[in-house]
């Protein structure tokens, strides 16, 4: 109790449903602190007659709106818009793009300075010789001494031309000659990963939201119109 007005333990369910049994006992004295704190300061601000000050007053009024605003949305915004699920299906159906993870390879490469050298090392590979030993005798490039190993990547991280070989590649298949800023180039995919699509249960909750946010601005754009809304710029 704080003078006459009674607190009920009720008042702190929300808070205390979101703690665990260890923690629910502080969580309970914070918030117990926070509306004595709160309620005690908040009555010797009226008795001062703080609210009529001109920068409390406007944090009042913000603070008013915030919560109107927000309950408003909650109620007749949010509320109205129920997401089915052949609406999530329809969506996942007509966006496939959206939802592949995105595609990386792992790749060797032995690079040299010439065409010439290039040409000459890819005639070896294909006559049985091993990339990793090649790389390693041959390459200039600095993973030569991993074997040529230079890991994993994904579009747009690379030389054009490498990536454009890297990507066409199956697994353990070698390219031809590639011709780079750094010189020219042997690649050998050793792995692949992504590029497939993800399953509808994957992305059901990322599409409601999606769905959500796409209806909640359309309304919120109505309700613009409605009240007049026009943003006048002031700059010359």
């Amino acid at each position: 109790k704080i003078g006459d007005e009674a607190f009920k333990e009720e008042i702190l369910t929300p808070f205390l449903a979101k703690a665990s049994d260890k923690e629910k006992e502080k969580v309970k004295q914070r918030w117990i602190n926070y509306f004595v704190e709160t309620t005690v300061f908040s009555r010797e601000a009226r008795k001062a007659g703080l609210e009529k000050d001109p920068e409390v007053a406007y944090e009042l009024k913000k603070r008013t709106d915030e919560v109107l605003a927000g309950a408003f949305q909650k109620k007749f915004i949010y509320g109205k818009f129920q997401i089915s699920d052949k609406d999530v299906a329809d969506y996942y159906q007509s966006h496939p793009e959206e939802f592949k993870t995105p595609l990386g390879v792992k790749i060797k490469t032995i690079l040299v300075k010439t065409k010439e050298e290039a040409d000459n090392i890819l005639k070896e590979l294909k006559e049985g010789a091993s990339f990793d030993t090649l790389a390693k005798e041959k390459s200039i490039h600095p993973s030569a001494s991993k074997a040529g190993d230079i890991g994993w990547f994904g579009k747009g991280q690379q030389d054009p031309e490498l990536e454009k070989a890297a990507f066409s590649l199956e697994k353990d298949k070698v390219s031809d000659v590639i011709k780079t800023p750094d010189g020219y180039q042997i690649i050998k995919v050793t792995d692949r990963k992504g590029g497939n699509i993800r399953t509808l249960s994957e992305v059901t909750g990322m599409i409601k939201m999606k769905l959500q946010t796409q209806n909640f601005q359309n309304e919120k754009q109505r309700y613009y119109e409605k009240a007049g809304v026009k943003i006048i710029s002031t700059k010359n």
